[in-house]
């Protein structure tokens, strides 16, 4: 069976960096392995790849091609290990022997928490072996990158980490052209600095150090030594030695002291001879012995320390001394009772206080899989494919004591079928979503015919259980495409307790909400993209939302059923045939069966939105650091709303004086003094084409604010002013005449800011250059549009009964033109 396609992270390339196949969301193998044996033909010394997938304990095509083309071109690929942060976690092709594994710290060398960390799945072999700075990476930002705002961006990962490796790697290659990919992977790891509260299985050799690798005269081969896997119980382990050889390119000998620093108390590694001279031009032998009879069960590890003069070459040494561990039989059986290969099987500790690895099994030549695993529950899940139909198993809590067989027979598959009240909708996803309390797993295909669910184990119930059945469906037109689809249903039902074992269920319009939907256009060219996701109150089981295409403007309706409690969140995103986004979504929003309800999508002013702190938004204050996350883009109805932006500002003040900016919207908080003080706080962007309203937008709040208790972020009493004019569906009003906006003042949720006390609001037609005051009647401003086509700005200042100040401005918040 292929490996699904690996998520693409990003690449680095540089003069003597080479990149593979650059994917924009996804890379499918092929892609990758072209793209690395391109760079291989290339003459590439380093690859940098950030790409990954979980790994397997077969060696998978990319693995085999990293160990190929290192051979045949001595490239070193150099890998981001991997972004889950989880134990025995470093993904593919980062796990590749030859590779060099990277995962990522922080400024102060501390391990980033999304780190991938190993030991590696199978043999417990030594990855990562390196690491570098990977948390809040700024750089230069791509004007239509859909990360981040202005001219720069912070991001984190070991995406970040791994040019850093990359680029030393680079610079030791120009210094000696003649040395390999190995030598090159056993310099930079031995001249690293590791930290020594971190273990060898988190970080490999340590933090990369550049300057020490380019001025090193010697190198010690391995970079790291693996002794694998010392199997349980260990009443009879042997000593295990491994040889580490150390190059002298120099003139001169170098002479060494010998010495490992343990990192266990037991001390289970030991190196002989403790002294060795490495002759000029040669090497010199060391050996270095793991012996775990006495030592703890676990990872354990430590660092072979050369030294001599200026030299100190670290080499990180590791060895799992397993856990009380028993053989798990996997016996995979297809729908027609035979024996199967084509399976792909997952196992997972069930017990949250344990490591939250996974372990893939897929052997393409036996039905059967034996997997050693420590004592201890285990939640077990099997996709067992038949052509286009797959039968999806789950064992919730596998308890494991001993030596056992897990039957895994597609046979005990139960079917699922739902149907639509409309005959004419065809159904283009179909998803079964099981949550075990702390993660989510999905399943998913283009229809319910094609799937077939069983919960396996005892028959009970698991209290933190709940599985999720949901779909899409659209009514098809004249082409047969569900494009441009006037009516949509989503549909999502909650199953608490465990994994269903057949579900059936017949749709009337009676069970459902319509939602009548109007999409306007604001992008010249616009092409709509919607989804809606479906949430249990209490339960945060991830959503995979399934998008339908339409031209904007559109109108149709969508349809949700609202069993068991569901709230549903709703989305919206336009894109340009030039390039540019806007996205939109809703809060969680509770429907009523049999109700009709209209809802506006893309229509101005878009503005900021305020979010509740709870959703990880708004302007917040946390112990002395404040904090601005506040969408500027949200349309007249209020739906939070971001675009591509080009310029972008935010600056605190703090009784006057500049406490700090960026050059982003919101990023990093400001952290200040905890005495009380009057604060200004002002985000201002800019975006250009395709979006040709609120192109330049300002806000600016004034508050007051001292140290807040806790650790749960503070909202602070701001506020957000809103409008939403009755424009039509290409976000126009009619040039000439006399027209009213609906104004309101929005203020923050959870914040303790005061009553509207004032409200002013001016306009101008001239993109700002002048501005005129406007009058406010019963919630609208009145505004007198002149009588050709153009734009209409906005600037409102309003004040709270408690002196909070808010001023916005708007550059060409709506279009007017005439509609003869």
């Amino acid at each position: 069976m292929a490996r699904p396609p690996l998520k693409y992270k990003g690449v680095a390339p540089g003069a003597t960096i080479l990149a593979g196949k650059v994917c924009e969301i996804f890379c499918e193998e092929s892609a990758v392995l072209a793209g690395m044996q391109w760079a291989g033909e290339q003459g590439a010394k380093v690859v940098n790849l950030s790409l990954g997938g979980t790994d397997s304990v077969e060696i998978d095509p990319l693995e085999s091609a990293v160990a190929t083309l290192t051979q045949r071109y001595g490239t070193l690929f150099v890998i981001a290990a991997g972004n889950s942060g989880n134990e025995r976690s470093v993904e593919s092709p980062a796990s590749a022997d030859a590779a060099l594994a990277v995962g990522a710290v922080t400024k102060s060398d501390a391990l980033a928490d999304f780190s991938s960390r190993g030991p590696r799945i199978g043999d417990s072999a030594l990855k990562p072996e390196i690491t570098a700075p990977g948390v809040d990476i700024v750089a230069a930002r791509a004007k239509d990158a859909s990360h981040g705002d202005g001219s720069y961006t912070s991001m984190s990962g070991t995406s970040m980490a791994t040019p850093h490796v990359a680029g030393a790697a680079a610079i030791l290659a120009g210094q000696h052209p003649d040395w390999t990919a190995g030598t090159l992977k056993a310099a930079l790891m031995g001249s690293a600095l590791p930290n020594p509260a971190l273990g060898v299985f988190d970080q490999g050799a340590g933090r990369i150090d550049v300057a020490r690798a380019t001025a090193q005269p010697v190198t010690a081969e391995p970079g790291g030594v693996s002794f694998g896997v010392q199997q349980w119980p260990h009443d009879d382990d042997e000593p295990l030695t491994r040889k580490v050889t150390y190059h002298n390119p120099g003139t001169t000998p170098v002479s060494l002291e010998l010495s490992v620093e343990n990192q266990d108390d037991a001390k289970p590694f030991t190196v002989s001879p403790t002294t060795v001279t490495v002759p000029a031009g040669g090497q010199a032998d060391v050996s270095v012995t793991a012996d775990t009879a006495k030592a703890p069960v676990g990872n354990l590890g430590g660092h072979l320390i050369a030294g001599g003069g200026d030299v100190r070459v670290s080499t990180p040494l590791a060895v799992e001394s397993e856990k009380e561990t028993y053989a798990l039989t996997l016996k995979h059986t297809s729908r027609a009772g035979s024996p199967t290969v084509h399976y792909l099987t997952t196992l997972r500790q069930a017990d949250p206080s344990g490591p939250a690895y996974e372990i893939p099994v897929q052997d393409p030549d036996d039905s059967s899989v034996t997997v050693r695993l420590p004592k201890g529950r285990w939640l077990v899940r099997s996709d067992l494919f038949d052509g286009e139909h797959t039968t999806h198993l789950v064992h919730p809590d596998l308890d494991l004591t001993e030596d056992q067989t897990l039957e895994l027979d597609a046979r005990l598959g139960k079917p699922i079928s739902v149907t639509v009240p409309n005959p004419s909708a065809v159904q283009v996803s179909a998803q079964v979503t099981y949550h075990d309390g702390n993660s989510s797993f999905h399943f998913t295909s283009d229809r319910f015919e094609n799937m077939a669910t069983a919960q396996l184990g005892p028959d009970r119930t698991y209290d933190a259980a709940v599985t999720k059945v949901g779909g899409t469906w659209a009514q098809t037109g004249a082409d047969g495409s569900t494009d441009n689809s006037p009516r949509v249903y989503h549909l999502a039902w909650f199953h608490d307790g465990g994994m269903i074992s057949r579900f059936r269920r017949e749709v009337a319009d009676r069970d459902l909400a319509a939602i009548h939907t109007d999409y306007a256009a604001h992008l010249t060219g616009g092409q709509g993209r919607a989804a809606s996701g479906a949430w249990l109150p209490g339960r945060r089981i991830s959503n995979l939302l399934t998008e339908t295409r339409f031209t904007t403007p559109s109108v149709h309706t969508e349809y949700v059923n609202t069993d068991g409690g569901a709230q549903w969140r709703r989305y919206f995103w336009e894109n340009a045939p030039e390039g540019g986004e806007t996205a939109l979504e809703s809060p969680l929003i509770d429907y009523t069966p049999g109700r009709t309800y209209p809802e506006s999508w893309n229509r101005g002013v878009f503005s900021p939105v305020l979010l509740s702190a709870d959703e990880n938004g708004g302007l917040t204050r946390t112990g002395d650091v404040i904090r601005a996350n506040a969408p500027m883009y949200g349309d007249g109805a209020g739906h939070v709303g971001r675009a591509a932006i080009t310029r972008a500002r935010t600056a605190l003040y703090r009784d006057g004086d500049l406490v700090a900016e960026q050059p982003t919207l919101g990023g990093k908080g400001f952290p200040v003094p905890p005495g009380a003080a009057d604060y200004r706080l002002v985000v201002e962007a800019e975006r250009g084409a395709p979006a040709t309203l609120s192109t330049r937008t300002s806000t600016a709040w004034r508050f007051r604010s001292e140290h807040a208790e806790g650790d749960n972020p503070l909202p602070l009493p701001v506020s957000v002013i809103r409008f939403s004019p009755k424009l039509d569906a290409r976000n126009t009003a009619s040039s000439g005449g006399t027209y009213r906006i609906p104004v309101r003042v929005e203020r923050q949720p959870g914040s303790s800011g005061g009553g509207v006390r004032r409200l002013t609001v001016e306009t101008s037609f001239d993109d700002g250059a002048t501005w005129s005051p406007a009058q406010i009647r019963k919630g609208q401003v009145v505004v007198n549009h002149p009588a050709v086509e153009g734009f209409v700005s906005l600037r409102a200042k309003a004040a709270d009964t408690a002196g909070n100040i808010v001023e916005q401005t708007v550059i060409r918040a709506y279009r007017i033109a005439s509609r003869n």
